[in-house]
């Protein structure tokens, strides 16, 4: 009979759960389960609660287990409605070949479990990485050090550990970058575009803080007896004319830095690539005033400088601004105002003779 090896008080229940398991599970104990249907890739169960136990201790520990069900229909019901979705063992396994077997073997020895507690029992030497505690600042510089010795070990000239501070919060970041060698001033490019949208956003909206509302410190009346809420100050976002809770800050968001050495290897970089792809061109200074803005569109185009960025000297710019204003998908900048944004936004770079030796001599400096 079935369930006979077991109590009689230990109830069965119905349950569903992949065919091959079931039938798996029906072969190593005949007397615990009935399969009460199947599909494709599911079948319907009935066990007990002590041979479910046994049942996953002997074969799911690691599958995917059953599905309780509160009656036999709704398991052969669920089923039936079930998608017909193969499991993995159906799928027809893919060719592949495994490369940089060294890499990957050098990777596995560095892995020990004496490495894993040792980091585990030096995370817990700190008590406390919270981020505004000493001891979140010391994890960060620690981790730094570590990186760079780590770099350092492997000869890695490419690699670079560096922090970065942040306004609410005493810890910073640490930041470590590995330098591409197809493309290693891409990440360069991308940090300079985010300065200077960053830099250039008009921020001006502005709300005082609790800290930054005018009034008396004192404690707004007794701490108890009052049968109110405890209040200290009226300065509290909850009352009016108190400070705004995460309200906008203005300018103070404005605190992204690039040095000038990353600006010049951004422009070097960006008009270096547009001089390979045949769109870096120099005109001879414009001397004399071009009044109508045909004359000059007239120019652009037959010389195929449409979409173009001029950077140009203050004589000829004063000399040509009135006849390009006009024109779309024009700019004219002097050369101080050289960006990266600009040479990535037009097509086509136009250096007049003078701005090319002024752009020249600045950043040879």
């Amino acid at each position: 009979m079935f369930f006979s090896l077991y109590a009689q008080n230990d109830s069965p229940f119905y349950a569903t759960l992949n065919k091959e398991d079931a039938s798996t599970l029906k072969l190593q104990f005949p007397d615990a389960v009935q399969i009460l249907g199947s599909t494709e890739y599911e079948s319907a169960v009935m066990l007990t609660e002590t041979a479910a136990h046994e049942l996953h201790d002997a074969i799911l520990v690691h599958g995917p287990g059953y599905i309780r069900k509160p009656s036999a229909e709704k398991a052969l019901n669920d089923i039936a409605a079930t998608p017909l979705i193969p499991n993995a063992q159906s799928f027809t396994s893919t060719n592949y070949t495994i490369t940089h077997d060294a890499i990957v073997t050098q990777a596995l020895n560095e892995v020990s479990t004496s490495n894993l507690e040792d980091h585990i029992i030096e995370l817990q030497n700190y008590g406390t990485r919270y981020h505004n505690r000493p001891e979140g600042t010391q994890a960060a510089m620690d981790l730094k050090a570590k990186w760079e010795a780590l770099a350092a070990s492997y000869n890695r000239t490419d690699v670079s550990v560096r922090l970065f501070n942040h306004i609410g919060t005493t810890m910073p970041s640490v930041i470590m970058t590995i330098t591409g060698a197809v493309t290693p001033n891409e990440y360069v490019i991308q940090s300079l575009v985010d300065w200077q949208l960053n830099h250039f956003k008009s921020r001006t909206a502005k709300t005082k803080q609790r800290g930054e509302i005018k009034g008396s410190t004192a404690k707004i009346y007794a701490q108890k007896g009052t049968g109110g809420a405890r209040h200290s100050s009226r300065k509290a976002p909850i009352f009016v004319g108190g400070g705004v809770a995460h309200g906008p800050k203005g300018a103070v968001y404005k605190i992204k830095k690039i040095n000038k050495k990353i600006k010049k290897l951004g422009l070097f970089y960006l008009l270096s690539q547009k001089n390979k792809v045949k769109s870096l061109f120099v005109v001879e200074d414009f001397k004399y005033e071009i009044k109508k803005t045909k004359m000059f569109n007239n120019f652009l185009e037959k010389n195929k400088l449409v979409n173009s960025l001029i950077i140009s000297d203050k004589n000829s710019k004063s000399n040509i601004i009135k006849s390009a204003r006009n024109i779309p998908d024009l700019k004219i900048i002097d050369q101080e105002g050289t960006n990266v944004y600009d040479l990535l936004k037009y097509k086509n770079v136009v250096f007049t003779t003078s701005s090319i030796k002024s752009f020249q001599d600045r950043l040879s400096k």
